[in-house]
This record gives C-alpha cells, structure tokens and sequence, in this order.
C-alpha cells in the first residue's frame, strides 16, 4: 500500500511559519523541529529544519511516524517454557504430552515436542500418543466449570495461560495454526461439545484463516460458534493484516486488558477488509459541510471517537498526584501516543493526542485517598470511637491531651481530603526517644505511597508547596528548628493559607 501523505495532514502539527495556499508548514513527525514543508497539491513533503528527510531511511521514520503500517512483537526475555497436554484414560486425565518453547532474548525462538514413555521424556510424538491427545488444559477446573458457557479457543498454548490466570476460560489446539485437523482432532470436538466457543485470532492472516477453518470444522458438526474475539478490537491494523507474528490476546492482557473488558468485545465475524479509499476533501475545500453523521465528522472528532473507543474507562486523571494514569499507571502524553501508534495503528498529532488524552483522563476524575476513605466507612461504619484513645494505644501516653490531639490530626486529614483547603492551621508534634517509632507512625498509617518526609523549611518555595499536592501525609522535621519570631511567623502563615496559588512544573 503507497503511503500518501496528503491522506495524514490532521496527524501533522503546524509550526506556526509561514504557509502558502499550496504549501503546508509543519513540525518534523520524527525529530519535531519546524520547517517540515508538503505540497498540497503533489504530496511531496521535505525538511528543511532537520536531515529527517535526507534519507531513504529516514523518510521510512517519518512515515511510520505518521502512520504506522506495521507492528512489531516485543522479544520475550531469554528462558524456556514448558505446557502439557493430556490424554484420558478410564476418564481420569493423564499427561501425554509437552511442548518446549525457548526463547533468546533476542526475539528468536524455537519449539519442540516431547511425550512420556512412563519412565523419561522422548522428543517428538508418536502417532498412537497424538491420537490420544486433548485439547490445552481444556480439563482444569476453569474450563470444567464453564460448560455450556463461553470459552475462548486461542492460538497458543502461553494465550491460554493468560487467560485462566483472568478467570476466563480458554483453550488451544497442539501445533498452532494449520494443525486443527492434525493430532487429536476427534477429541477436539468432542471436548467442544456443550461450549459455546469464541474464536480469537492473531493478528495476522495465518491467525485468522486457522479461525475461518475451525470455524467451518464446528459449524459442520454442530458446536455452537458464539462469536469472535478481536485483540485490540479498535487498531486499524485488522485492515492491512501482515502474514504472520500480529499481535494477540496475549499482547493485549501485556497492556492492560482486564477480564471485563475482553468479554465485552465478542462480536460477530468480521468481513474481509476492503480497498481503502482517499477521503473526499470537500469540507476542508469549503463545499459539503458535516452533518453530524459519523462520516462527516471533524477528523479531530473522528480521531477522539477512535481513542475514546479504545481508553475510554482506562484513562484516569488522578487529584492526588495531578497525573494522568492508563490502567493505574502514570503515562505521559508522549508516551500515550507512542503506544496509540504501534498497538492500535492511530497516528495522532502531539497536539491532538494532549487534548483527546486530556478530556478522557478528566472524565474519570478519581482521588485515591478519598476512595481509600470511603471504603473503611463502608467497612467500619461513620463513627470515630476507635480513634478515642489512640495515643494510649499505640504510644503508651496516659496524657488525656494527647488522644484528643491525635484524633483532631486524622479527622483534619480526612477533612482536608473531602473540603480541600478547610481551616486546619495546627501541625502535631511526636517527642520522644530516637527508636520509638515517631516517624514511622504516619508513614505505616496510610502508606509509603502517600506519605513523605522530605518537606523542607523553605515554605514559600514552589517544589515545597506542590508537595502539599502529592501526598496526603507530611512529616516536616524542620519544623522543631524554627524558633525565631520570624520563622514562626512564616510558619504560622504557611499553616493557616487555604490556597496555593503556584504553577506545576
């Protein structure tokens, strides 16, 4: 397929220099410096800001920055893999057979068959063991609790694997694609009957004609076809399948798939991808205008529709933290769109991609804190009792004074977190022998990760005061030297200020 760049322009970011009606002025796709030049007209694009184009290796950079055609399987770490397959006898399962997968490091890999003679493994498989063979796993307790309701069949013994390790059922074939009719075959449909099986196919076209000839092979003996299951359902990649090693339903548990999400997206078989066709231009040449419908959207539209389908639960803005999160994790935008490039074949402009990332992560706005919190009322129940007597309890004071100080400090932090900025202008104060667990307290109290003990004495500096917008619990040691009027006027105003007014870096 011939790569035009004209069809990518909303990808591009303007640099803001001078254009003309048949010239467009971007940022470099690859290195982002400015005077990346298209003809609007021809589609022939050079830079003059950088040496990106220069070379035909380099103009292969820019148009898998653009748009990606391909992607690459991350090598497995160097190691050996070893899953067994059994047969029946007198209807108890028994092993017959394993598969060894080895791999580099390098992303080479190597397999080899093996059954058990009753004494010793022996490589390969002789004819009456593949008669007897089953298939993968297809009688663990998952699978065998899952009759008559759906069950993956998958291309590879490690997909299984990650699938029982979500809970849902899964199972394979032995030999991968093409050997369907190999092996144990009969067993095969056997084991099926009674399931309604969901075909999941490779990312390649190996990976789905194995599907369409198990398919056929179940329809033409009556087991019940539930569905297909397509990894990355959203990645354009389904419309331009490479021969063989596509990414699978492996890959996607990798990035974060959950089980909720991988039934969700059984769906009929899809046809055969079609010959693409160049968008008409009309709307941007000032002719038909959009009408609301999905094909005369806004590419910028489009593109959020495409990304929204894709993260729209999983991209999470955190209040805590000010960060935004896929999956838990923290991501940067940059790194957000690199994985929208190589997994789901989006290209989309660092401009772009911020505005879309932004809106979807705001939409699921989340403190970690104050769902913490609302969880132990759920648990514990709205009362405070147990906070009475705290001080005793944990520190031995048989001072009155000091329960009540310690109880006021946590209903503060708890406040603080539901009415940010609400009136508390005290600091509480933990004296006593080294070795005695002061400052541990706070930090085992509500954890390593919201917890922080480098607060300094520079209050008006910005790095102090953001970290008042990081953690939930501070110890700020600096605070038993200051004793100058001063100081403690600073830190009486530090303590009594409800609002920050400071930039994030």
């Amino acid at each position: 397929m011939s790569f035009d760049i004209l069809q990518h322009l909303e990808t591009l970011t303007p640099d803001g220099g001078s254009s003309k009606p048949y010239e467009g002025s971007y940022l470099c796709p690859v290195c982002e410096s400015s005077n990346f030049k298209v003809d609007l007209k021809t589609g022939k694009y050079g830079t003059y800001g950088c040496d990106c184009a220069q070379t035909p290796a380099g103009k292969r950079k820019i148009r898998d920055a653009i748009a990606p055609f391909t992607w690459e399987k991350p090598p497995r770490p160097s190691g050996k893999k070893t899953f067994t397959y059994d047969g029946l006898s007198n209807g108890v399962a028994d092993t017959l057979a394993q598969v060894v997968r080895e791999d580099d490091g390098a992303g080479k890999r190597s397999f080899y068959q093996q059954h058990w003679n009753g004494q010793h493994w022996v490589k390969g498989l002789p004819d009456q063991v593949k008669a007897r063979l089953h298939l993968y796993r297809i009688f663990s307790p998952i699978n065998e609790q899952a009759q008559g309701q759906r069950i993956l069949l998958v291309e590879g013994e490690g997909k299984v694997d990650s699938l029982l390790a979500l809970g849902i059922p899964a199972t394979c074939s032995i030999g991968g694609a093409g050997k369907w009719h190999q092996y144990g075959h009969p067993n095969y449909l056997e084991d099926l009957a009674g399931y309604q099986v969901v075909l999941c196919p490779d990312r390649d076209e190996i990976g789905v004609k194995h599907c369409e000839t198990v398919a056929a092979d179940l329809e033409a003996h009556d087991i019940t076809v539930a569905g297909w299951l397509y990894a990355f359902p959203q990645s354009p990649l389904w419309e331009r399948l490479p021969k063989n090693k596509g990414a699978d339903i492996a890959d996607w548990i990798a990035e974060g798939a959950t089980a909720d999400e991988i039934a969700a997206v059984v769906e009929p078989r899809r046809q055969p991808p079609q010959p693409e066709q160049r968008e008409s231009t009309q709307v941007e040449q000032g002719g038909k205008q959009p009408t609301g419908d999905a094909d005369n959207l806004p590419k910028l539209a489009k593109r959020f529709r495409a990304v929204e389908r894709i993260w729209a639960r999983s991209l999470r803005f955190n209040q805590l933290t000010n960060n935004i999160e896929l999956h838990g994790n923290r991501r940067g935008r940059g790194d957000l769109r690199l994985t929208l490039a190589l997994d789901y074949g989006l290209s989309v402009s660092v401009a772009d991609c911020e505005a879309i990332v932004k809106r979807l992560a705001n939409n699921n706005t989340y403190h970690p804190v104050a769902e913490y919190l609302d969880s132990c009322a759920q648990t514990h129940g709205n009362g405070s009792a147990i906070l009475d007597n705290l001080a005793t309890e944990l520190f031995g004071s048989q001072v009155p004074i000091h329960n009540v100080f310690l109880k006021k400090t946590l209903v503060a932090a708890v406040a603080r977190i539901f009415q940010p900025g609400c009136k508390v202008d005290t600091a509480l104060f933990l004296q006593g022998r080294q070795g005695f667990n002061k400052s541990s307290f706070f930090k085992t109290l509500v954890g390593a990760t919201w917890f922080d003990d480098t607060m300094g004495s520079a209050t008006s500096e910005r790095d102090e005061r953001l970290k008042l917008h990081q953690f939930w619990v501070l110890e700020w040691a600096e605070l038993e030297n200051v004793f100058k009027k001063r100081d403690i006027s600073a830190v009486k105003a530090f303590l009594s200020c409800g609002v920050d007014t400071v930039r994030p870096p």
